[in-house]
């Protein structure tokens, strides 16, 4: 039995090698369990339970709406155009991108740049793409965008916060000296 379990509100338990003994017992919940010993008074007991209970509500209601914003994102159709990255941020990959756009050609035709990459290479190249993906994300976390509709709205659409999120994205990557070496390293220049 954990005692942070009781404390934390977690519904107290007891497993089948724990003995309740003593007189105490009975008026409080006492556990042993080897030498261990844990005695908690029926008042503990009590608001530990009712903690549980409370948060178990919380968390009903936070999964009922974000389910409910998730279904009515999902209900929403959006065109292909909706889902596209802008010509700038593709630039950061310099053609080592893991997929290719190109249809009605053969798989060997269609490799890219990374699946022609060895495999220290492709770690690297892994490195720096996250790096790049964390600056995106905070770039479009920074201006407010979050789901499909907002991207494509309020970011696609949009010159003014799609210019702000540019620059953010040049700017860190600007100031990461790894950053920086990777890009060399890839022959990656967007001219930062």
């Amino acid at each position: 039995m954990s005692i942070a379990a009781v404390q934390s509100g977690q519904s107290v338990y007891s497993t089948p090698y724990v003995r309740q003994d003593s007189k105490q017992a009975e008026s409080a919940g006492t556990y042993t369990q080897g030498e261990d010993k844990v005695t908690i008074s029926q008042e503990a007991m009590r608001r530990a339970q009712e903690a549980a209970d409370k948060s178990s509500e919380k968390s009903k209601v936070t999964e009922q709406t974000q389910a409910a914003s998730t279904a009515k994102e999902a209900e929403e159709e959006y065109p292909l155009e909706a889902y596209r990255a802008p010509d700038w941020y593709v630039d950061l990959f310099g053609g080592n991108t893991m997929v290719t756009a190109e249809l009605g050609i053969s798989w060997e035709e269609g490799q890219t740049g990374y699946q022609k990459m060895n495999a220290k290479d492709q770690r690297l190249f892994d490195e720096y793409s996250e790096i790049v993906d964390s600056y995106w994300k905070q770039g479009l976390d920074d201006a407010g965008i979050s789901g499909t509709s907002k991207y494509w709205h309020n970011f696609l659409e949009n010159p003014t916060t799609q210019e702000q999120v540019h620059q953010s994205v040049y700017q860190q990557l600007a100031d990461n000296p790894r950053a920086m070496e990777l890009m060399k390293y890839f022959n990656i220049d967007v001219g930062i």
